[in-house]
């Protein structure tokens, strides 16, 4: 996956918990937290889970709509 967007999780996990010298399963508690409060969004995708931020997620669907919908009108 190209793009700015979002982080696979997994690779997320070991990065933050590496950079901030602590135990991934901290990592984990936070991005429940996180998620609970809408500041990001959880995606699998291709058999992954993806990390967002909350305002570009909610840009992509948008996008992906807009998309959506502009084909249709093609059709």
């Amino acid at each position: 996956m190209e793009g700015n967007t979002c982080y696979p999780e997994a690779e997320l996990l070991v990065e933050a918990a590496k950079m901030l010298d602590v135990p991934e399963e901290l990592i984990k508690e936070g991005l429940k937290v996180l998620e609970v409060d809408r500041h990001i969004v959880r995606e699998e995708m291709d058999g992954a889970f993806y990390i967002w931020i909350a305002p570009l997620y909610a840009s992509k669907r948008e996008s992906s709509k807009k998309s959506s919908v502009s084909l249709t009108a093609l059709a």
